[in-house]
């Protein structure tokens, strides 16, 4: 029986972080792995609606290739911490949930050459959507899958550019 089991859960999870576009993904940060961990509250603030907190980090090494046979290398650090108020569905042991989501993203790359001593650094705010599956294995114990997509508005190298940003990540969550 649905009821019987907690409903409030905190997941660890990894995935991936990624612009929509090919150009972003050449020029600002190719696709990267990512860790997240996630808070979600059902039946908050109404009934068959969730509140979902995630935060995400991720960090390395990547290398822009802007002109064929040049790479630019440089080192990189993302931040994103998002709400949402996704809808849920559930059967059984299987919940579906979908809805809005809002999310600050934080991303510095500082490049390995004279030119970018200072590195570069940006800020945004986000609107977007997410949606995910929850299996509960047991009473405390689920698996989870979220994806999102994000629109958003970034200045860099002295440009503005609407972009999407997506991400996807799996892991474990335990039931509280």
């Amino acid at each position: 029986m649905a009821e019987a089991f907690p409903r409030r859960s905190l997941s660890l999870l990894g995935g991936m972080f990624s612009f929509a576009d090919a150009r972003s993904r050449a020029e600002l940060l190719p696709m990267s792995p990512e860790v997240a961990l996630s808070l979600r509250l059902e039946d908050q603030p109404l009934q068959d609606f969730g509140l979902l907190f995630d935060v995400a980090f991720s960090t390395g090494d990547r290398a822009l290739q802007l002109t064929p046979g040049s790479e630019v290398p440089f080192r990189y650090t993302t931040l994103s911490a998002g709400v949402a108020l996704p809808y849920l569905w559930r059967w059984e042991r299987l919940t579906l949930f979908a809805g809005p989501r809002v999310a600050g993203l934080h991303l510095r790359r500082s490049f390995d050459v004279e030119a970018a001593v200072n590195g570069q650094r940006f800020f945004t705010v986000s609107p977007g959507v997410v949606g995910g599956i929850v299996w509960r294995v047991g009473e405390r114990l689920e698996l989870m899958t979220q994806a999102q997509f994000m629109l958003t508005y970034v200045v860099v190298d002295g440009q503005g550019q609407a972009v999407g940003f997506t991400g996807g990540w799996a892991g474990a969550g335990y039931r509280f």
